[in-house]
């Protein structure tokens, strides 16, 4: 039988959105495990910098930005970079091609999950995917990144062999 993974990805190019949406996240219940951030190196510290450095900002998800590990894609073998934890490996291995672990997606195909970001995260943005398998939980954090990204936010199901 096929697990669903219900996601939620949404574009930032301002960090004080993004820091914006994640606060509101947290006080959903949002976990830091069900989150993952992607962006390119240099963003992503100098991001986590600055949101280490915010006053009323969810310090303790600094991690996200500072803790990466390379997340390959074709166009960003060596730049792109995605926060550390379980929800990065499983994207790792949908994009990548651990052909035993690969998640199909309803959407199309793996391969399509990011490369149709490639572009925003190559100028600079940062892309944010949370899981969110309940309804209310989705409905959530998609209304969430809708009010605070002046990109567009996309919900994906992911089936899990």
């Amino acid at each position: 039988m096929l697990e669903k993974l219900q996601t939620v990805t949404g574009l930032f190019y301002e960090p004080q959105r993004l820091f914006a949406t994640l606060r509101e996240l947290v006080s959903f219940g949002v976990a830091a495990d069900d989150m993952c951030i992607f962006g390119t190196k240099d963003v992503m510290l100098l991001v986590g910098s600055m949101l280490k450095n915010q006053p009323d900002g969810p310090t303790d998800l600094a991690a996200l930005f500072l803790e990466t590990t390379p997340f390959r894609e074709t166009c960003f073998e060596s730049t792109l970079v995605g926060s550390q934890g379980s929800l990065n490996t499983l994207l790792s291995s949908a994009i990548n091609g651990d052909r035993k672990e690969r998640p199909q997606y309803r959407h199309g195909g793996s391969a399509l999950y990011l490369s149709c970001y490639s572009r925003f995260i190559a100028d600079g943005c940062l892309m944010i995917v949370v899981v969110a398998n309940e309804p209310l939980m989705l409905s959530q954090v998609s209304a969430a990144m809708l009010r605070h990204s002046t990109q567009s936010v996309q919900t994906n199901e992911l089936l899990l062999a």
